[in-house]
């Protein structure tokens, strides 16, 4: 899967029990939009590099205040392709 953009008060919503493989390079993003990133406890979602391996993929950003935003009940591996750059698997920022 390549990148993932969400923006213009457009909403993303990952169902549970999903497995979303990522390629090398590769992020969830949301610039103005909505990301409801939220499983349960018997079926999280899992977010992991496609051929696992630390740093893999880039990481999941979110730059906005979105009333939707929420991860809960994942499992989010091989995050952090650039550790210069990124320091962890989720990216939280709002520049107010």
């Amino acid at each position: 899967m390549g990148n993932i953009g969400i923006g213009g008060k457009r909403t993303l919503t990952i169902e549970p029990e999903a497995v979303i493989e990522m390629t090398p390079g590769s992020g969830i993003g949301s610039i103005d939009g909505g990301l409801k990133i939220v499983g349960t406890e018997a079926l999280p979602i899992i977010i992991r590099e496609e051929y696992p391996g630390a740093g893999s993929w880039n990481r999941i950003y979110l730059n906005s205040t979105h009333v939707i935003n929420e991860i809960g009940f994942a499992k989010i591996s091989d995050a952090g392709e650039n550790p210069t750059v990124n320091t962890g698997a989720v990216g939280l920022w709002y520049n107010a």
